[in-house]
């Protein structure tokens, strides 16, 4: 992001430019600004693709064709796969582009390895944009509230992280209802967090192993019924609730290390780690393990209709809470 940062400021710009990864937010974040910056509102010179069934051709043809009463022909490609297959004629086309033509592609997912991509890496810039760290997603939530007049605790940055995940643009989506709503007190705090945002899957299914935990079946069936009025399939609860039970598992396996090297070692952010930490302390190891069994043979009464699936995940449940050690 540095280099783009850069162009942008000194309005100097490279002929084609890759954007890729899985951070959907930043991707079109820079690709709008790059749009603006280069074409601004010049629609004659400004050409959009998008999709698998982009056609190289027309592109190279474009690309050749000199601007109409302007200095500059953009190109905007998106979401194509010619960095996965094919690619090739775009390729050549790259290594001898008019100066008047910038290409700007925007692509999930790329294989470093292709013609395409080395070809880009060569001529061009190419930025990635993975999804960002704990730190970096809570530096700019604080951003965010602060460009608004508001600060937000740390507790609440951090409970909006493990409600929301960390998606950019859901957390800007909560981020604004949150402005909205505690914009006269100037502070967001963990329990405005609670009262406004919405909360995901992930966030839903750790409250059912909570409520496991407490062995309070109505409340995880509750909680269960919630899920199926949003349309998920009970398999797939029964697997994020298997995976929930992996995760405290592997920290109950590695009660000694400290929370930042678990934390690494599970792929979850530090507060998440604490959060684990105390959940799987109200569950013992021999717990956990006739839990995950129990998971397993439930899948296979669903997978071989020996039983119904919701029925199924119910008696998973019911078992959980009544086989406490």
């Amino acid at each position: 992001m540095k280099k783009l940062n850069q162009d942008l400021k000194s309005r100097s710009f490279l002929s084609v430019y890759l954007l890729f990864g899985e951070e959907d937010f930043l991707r079109r974040s820079y690709r709008n600004r790059l749009i603006e910056a280069i074409a601004g509102g010049d629609e004659m010179n400004l050409s959009r693709f998008s999709g698998e069934d982009v056609r190289e051709e027309e592109i190279c043809s474009l690309a050749e064709t000199l601007p109409f009463f302007a200095d500059r022909r953009l190109i905007v490609i998106e979401d194509s796969g010619l960095f996965k297959k094919g690619g090739e004629m775009i390729a050549e086309e790259l290594s001898h582009l008019p100066e008047s033509t910038i290409i700007v592609f925007s692509e999930s997912a790329v294989d470093k390895r292709s013609k395409l991509y080395k070809t880009v890496a060569k001529v061009g810039y190419c930025a990635e944009f993975p999804r960002q760290s704990e730190n970096d997603l809570l530096r700019w939530l604080g951003g965010l509230f602060k460009q608004e007049g508001l600060q937000i605790t740390r507790e609440a940055a951090e409970l909006l992280l493990f409600r929301a995940g960390n998606d950019m643009t859901l957390l800007k989506s909560e981020a604004e209802k949150l402005t909205a709503y505690c914009m006269e007190r100037g502070e967001v705090t963990a329990q405005d967090v609670r009262d406004i945002t919405s909360e995901q899957i992930s966030g839903q299914i750790f409250n059912m192993v909570d409520a496991l935990a407490d062995q309070n079946l109505p409340k995880a069936l509750a909680l269960y019924r919630d899920l199926l009025m949003l349309k998920e399939p009970p398999l797939r609860i029964l697997f994020l609730l298997a995976r929930q039970f992996h995760l405290l598992n592997a920290v109950k396996a590695s009660a000694g290390e400290d929370d930042n090297t678990l934390a690494r070692k599970l792929g979850a952010p530090s507060f998440a780690v604490r959060k684990y930490r105390r959940q799987a302390s109200r569950f013992s190891e021999k717990d956990l393990v006739r839990v995950l069994q129990s998971a397993v043979r439930t899948e296979e009464d669903v997978k071989q209709g020996r039983m119904e699936d919701r029925l199924a995940l119910e008696l998973f449940m019911t078992e959980v809470t009544e086989r406490r050690s």
